[in-house]
């Protein structure tokens, strides 16, 4: 082999590894695990993908940033870009109301996600938001005792010819102020199926950088403070009789200060 095609050679490694965003050496190395879907079909989450345009998803556990210069607060703020970022960024949370937007790859059937906000409540449920401080607390909490009831739906409709594909999750109840919450995804998600079901739907699944968040061991250094902020509540979703290859998506977030009255 000629040294010139020994260095392109090393050079192609080097950009796949690089471009991949998890490191190979930092990164689960057996992922079957972790996704029991596999299907193609997934939620965007990408900490490598810096468009600073793009809130989703939101909240992001990656996008926020110690707090610790003023007193009262929850002791940290969102820390987004873009253009309404700098006015985002003046809260010390996330909204009680605020909902949860996340972005797919595809076309979901919104006919698999929770009717009603009490269907939000079954464990079934596709979509969830449960109350991380509790779980915290108690690794081995009911279910019941956790969920927040929730109103779901999908939005595709397109801005400048391009698909917005945004799964949205709002509380159908106000959530606490300066208290941590998760928003939970399975992969009972499923993509759209035609009228005339000539082809089948499939799940939606994690995507692989959100796989690295799963991983039991250390990762790269950009998700680890998410991964082990994220461990108990797999811990709990394990006791609940949900699998790791189940969870398409799992961010949590602190809710924001309320001034008394």
């Amino acid at each position: 082999m000629s040294n010139c095609r020994f260095v392109a050679g090393v050079l192609v490694v080097l950009a796949s590894l690089t471009s991949s965003g998890c490191k190979e050496g930092q990164c689960p190395a057996v992922k079957d695990e972790f996704d029991s879907c596999g299907s193609g079909f997934f939620i965007e989450f990408d900490p490598w993908d810096d468009r600073a345009s793009d809130f989703r998803p939101f909240p992001n556990p990656l996008k926020t940033m110690r707090q610790p210069f003023k007193s009262g607060t929850t002791g940290y703020s969102p820390n987004y870009g873009g253009t309404y970022g700098p006015l985002l960024n003046t809260l010390d949370g996330f909204g009680a109301y605020s909902p949860v937007v996340l972005k797919l790859n595809d076309a979901i059937d919104p006919v698999f996600l929770p009717q009603t906000p009490l269907e939000s409540l079954d464990p079934a449920s596709p979509v969830f938001i449960v109350d991380y401080e509790v779980i915290r607390a108690d690794p081995t909490a009911p279910f019941a005792s956790v969920v927040h009831p929730v109103t779901a739906w999908y939005n595709r409709e397109q801005v400048t010819n391009v698909p917005i594909d945004a799964l949205i999750i709002a509380p159908y109840e106000p959530l606490q102020p300066k208290h941590e919450y998760a928003v939970v995804v399975t992969t009972a998600l499923r993509t759209w199926t035609d009228p005339l079901h000539q082809q089948p739907s499939s799940c939606v699944g994690p995507s692989e950088q959100f796989n690295c968040v799963k991983s039991g061991s250390e990762v790269d250094p950009v998700l680890e403070e998410m991964r082990v902020g994220v461990k108990p509540l797999f811990a709990w979703l394990d006791t609940q009789g949900y699998a790791r290859g189940e969870i398409s998506i799992a961010l949590h977030y602190m809710t924001a200060s309320v001034e008394d009255e």
